[in-house]
């Protein structure tokens, strides 16, 4: 009975296209292990389709657009969105809540240590070191870096204290070395490549 009623409802929509002198292409097809029917309209191999669940998905994984950059939807009204590539916003971005709010894990800073901030974009960085002053690497103080994100990293004074030296080279541009104490904290922003950094501000306590 549900299939007859699906294909009903698609012998309707082609009238209504027969009558607007329109073209509409639509199906009923079974996808899946379940073999559970959908609905699709589109192109042969460029549908889109409502599944049982009622989720609305592209027949082809990263293939379809919806709207156009003549031709956009007014205003899209979602709980949760998550990309896996870029984000391009043309007008104000208005964020309630936090935009960052995920710590990183804690880096333990050995002697000559190059710091991997892989991962750590717009993140607090907690650091430490293995239980005595410690000098990063002289010549990549960090590694890993995004060009444009930024680095909040910090002391945490763990394993003992002792201070963390940033050292001043031609891939760290810095006035002098920088020397974090406990609870001491310092802004740096990736400048160009993946491992040529600027220092933004620092923070002693």
């Amino acid at each position: 009975m549900t299939k007859l009623r699906n294909l009903f409802v698609v012998v309707l929509l082609l009238v209504a296209a027969a009558a607007t002198s329109g073209r509409v292409y639509a199906r009923v097809t079974a996808q899946g292990a379940s073999d559970a029917d959908i609905w699709c309209v589109g192109p042969s191999g460029a549908e889109v389709c409502v599944d049982v669940s009622g989720n609305f998905l592209p027949t082809t994984d990263n293939d379809t657009t919806i709207g156009t950059l003549a031709l956009r939807f007014a205003t899209g009204y979602f709980y949760d969105i998550s990309a896996s590539d870029d984000v391009t916003v043309a007008d104000d971005l208005t964020v309630t809540g936090d935009v960052f709010n995920v710590i990183g894990g804690t880096i333990t800073v050995t002697a000559g240590l190059a710091i991997n901030l892989t991962g750590y974009c717009g993140k607090a960085v907690p650091l430490q070191t293995d239980g005595a002053s410690r000098t990063s690497d002289t010549t990549t103080t960090f590694l890993g870096g995004v060009p444009g994100c930024v680095y909040y990293l910090y002391h945490t004074g763990a394993n003992g204290g002792g201070t963390i030296t940033l050292d001043d080279n031609a891939n760290f541009d810095v006035p002098a070395n920088v020397v974090l104490g406990t609870s001491d904290g310092a802004i740096i922003a990736d400048v160009a490549g993946s491992t040529k950094f600027a220092l933004l501000g620092t923070s002693d306590n």
